[in-house]
């Protein structure tokens, strides 16, 4: 009954008095083999605790990651996310919400969407992760500076 939960997902309408998503403009920069922190924020804040949270690149039934009403989803997971993928909530009862991805590979360049869900009302942002070139290792310098 999950996927059929994940394609009625799109239906829903952005309501009037809903909690806009806001997150970062900027790009989040990540090196090869580092970890990049994805993170969204309900204006105005409010517990996300009941919602569904979906994270995902173009596709919304295939998530990166899912958590609804507090439990995670992983039967429609993206198989490169698999176990690479951590979902930080300790604001989620202000309304913030983090995704760690671990490891970070080339493949992981580009945008993602945060989505929240409640009932038949959703709101959603999207995200720019730029990854950059190849990794150093930790005990190389470049450019002055400890990486």
């Amino acid at each position: 009954h999950f996927h059929n939960s994940f394609l009625h997902f799109s239906r829903c309408a952005p309501a009037f008095g809903f909690s806009q998503v806001i997150s970062s403009t900027h790009p989040i920069l990540a090196r090869i083999g580092e970890d990049a922190l994805l993170t969204c924020q309900l204006l105005p804040k409010k517990t996300a605790m009941h919602m569904k949270v979906t994270w995902y690149r173009s596709e919304p039934s295939t998530p990166v990651f899912a958590s609804w009403d507090g439990a995670d989803v992983t039967e429609m997971q993206m198989e490169e996310y698999r176990g690479r993928v951590e979902f930080i909530k300790d604001g989620i009862h202000e309304g913030n919400v983090a995704l760690k991805i671990n490891n970070i590979q080339p493949s992981d360049n580009g945008q993602y969407w945060c989505h929240f869900q409640e009932n038949n009302y959703c709101g959603e942002t999207s995200l720019l992760v730029k990854v950059a070139g190849e990794y150093f290792g930790k005990d190389r310098v470049l450019e002055g500076e400890i990486y």
